[in-house]
């Protein structure tokens, strides 16, 4: 299975793809983006012909833009064979609308559906003490995401939450779910990206040179693996 793109609701490889407000119509530049969209499948194909193509999508609760997203695919005659989407409950709302939302595209467009990134919080403190907490998900701003899913921000929390969810999205007849990331823990030159790399996608420093994700992983600060790891073999 390959993914043509990552998380690409708003389009690609801006400006040249990038899907523009329209009003009450359909965003702008479906044309373009299903241009690379095809681009991408059609040399896939050329070197790994029995492979699945996966579009990739977050937004996961928002039919309507599921829905204006896969239309056009459909409109501009795009061949691929799954639909994924991203699941992270600060802001993707609550299972009930994200799997109402999966259902649908399911029916709609006959596609397996899978849920390519999936995370959740095993502490809300940082690994570095003493300084400004910079972690994405932190103790003074998730209660401003409009989580409406409740696990304690534990070890055992966050493994209830896979066990939990990984029932409901078979039950749901999802094809399969990834974790994202495991294993992105702390150390030396784990990171987004270096200084350099920042400098040169975006021209400013955007992010510290440290990671802010590492307390989503499967392995607490120190390495040791989380009773999460073991949840993907877990029956419920």
């Amino acid at each position: 299975m390959i993914q043509i793109g990552n998380e690409i609701t708003n389009g690609m490889l801006w400006p040249f793809a990038k899907l523009l407000e329209n009003g009450n119509e359909p965003r702008k530049n479906y044309d373009k983006l299903t241009d690379f969209l095809k681009m991408g499948i059609k040399a896939t194909k050329e070197v790994f012909p029995s492979c699945k193509i996966i579009i990739h999508l977050e937004k996961s609760y928002d039919n309507f833009i599921y829905r204006e997203f896969f239309d056009q695919l459909v409109k501009y005659n795009v061949e691929y064979d799954i639909i994924g989407a991203s699941y992270y409950p600060y802001w993707h709302h609550s299972f009930d609308e994200l799997f109402a939302n999966l259902s649908d595209c399911k029916n709609r467009y006959h596609k397996e559906i899978m849920i390519m990134e999936l995370g959740y919080a095993f502490t809300l403190e940082d690994y570095v003490k003493g300084e400004k907490n910079h972690l994405v998900v932190r103790e003074n701003n998730v209660n401003t995401f409009g989580m409406t899913v409740n696990y304690p921000f534990t070890k055992e929390g966050q493994k209830d939450f896979i066990v939990d969810f990984l029932a409901r999205a078979k039950k749901e007849g999802v094809s399969g779910v990834f974790f994202w990331e495991p294993l992105l823990i702390p150390g030396d030159g784990i990171a987004w990206a270096s200084k350099e790399a920042q400098i040169y996608t975006s021209g400013v420093i955007s992010k510290e040179e440290r990671s802010d994700w590492c307390n989503q992983c499967f392995a607490d600060y120190e390495g040791n693996l989380n009773p999460a790891f073991d949840a993907f073999s877990t029956k419920k």
